[in-house]
């Protein structure tokens, strides 16, 4: 079995931690799956930009209900801004996509207690090497010396994404750092979402240093 061709498939089993068997930052998770919806509507022109706003090129039939629900509220709601999009359902949008995961076995989901107490939910990757090769792709990715604008296209998503969402199953604080110009590159290449992605994790970062301080 290969890896899933969808974004949001990819990045959910990076976010798995394989030998905690949970998901890593549940907290803005669904910001990245969401901005990887919006990534692969884009890419496949069923979504444009118009006043820094998506929008629906044209609609079109599709074999993924998560994507094909987020097209059409797109269509239905008024202009809005990627942030937005990325922000609204964000929690269901990580069940929805965990259990197309399921559905194809590539995961099984649990419940389980933290500490025997706090109710968890348990996530085992069922093809560790899948997860595995997608998470040495980012790293080799990141590493390359290859003008952005050669790279395949969705796996450079794939990178941006998962670094812009901090996802630490796949990269550390310092690897951010060290390619921070990589990292801007693919930013500037790839178009609005990353760079909004960016914005509601910096964002969110913000408001919860904020509340934690009592500011």
């Amino acid at each position: 079995m290969d890896a899933p061709n969808n974004l949001a498939a990819r990045l959910y089993l990076l976010a798995c931690d394989t030998q905690r068997e949970r998901l890593v930052n549940r907290d803005h998770l669904g910001f990245v799956l969401r901005a990887a919806l919006l990534t692969d509507l884009l890419a496949e022109g069923a979504l444009t930009e118009q006043d820094r706003k998506p929008t629906v090129a044209r609609s079109r039939s599709t074999g993924d209900p998560v994507q094909a629900d987020l097209l059409n509220a797109i269509a239905e709601e008024r202009p809005r801004s990627w942030t937005w999009w990325m922000q609204r359902e964000a929690k269901a949008t990580v069940e929805a996509v965990g259990q197309q995961l399921a559905d194809i076995d590539l995961i099984h989901r649990s419940a389980g207690r933290t500490l025997a107490i706090f109710p968890t939910r348990i996530v085992q990757v069922l093809r560790p090497e899948i997860r595995e090769d997608l998470r040495m792709r980012c790293h080799d990715l990141l590493g390359d010396e290859t003008p952005v604008d050669q790279l395949n296209q969705r796996d450079a998503a794939m990178v941006s994404l998962a670094a812009e969402g901090q996802l630490r199953s796949v990269f550390s604080g310092s690897d951010r750092i060290r390619r921070r110009a990589r990292l801007r590159d693919l930013r500037e290449h790839l178009g609005p979402v990353p760079k909004a992605l960016r914005k509601v994790i910096s964002q969110r970062a913000a408001a919860a240093s904020s509340a934690s301080s009592g500011g």
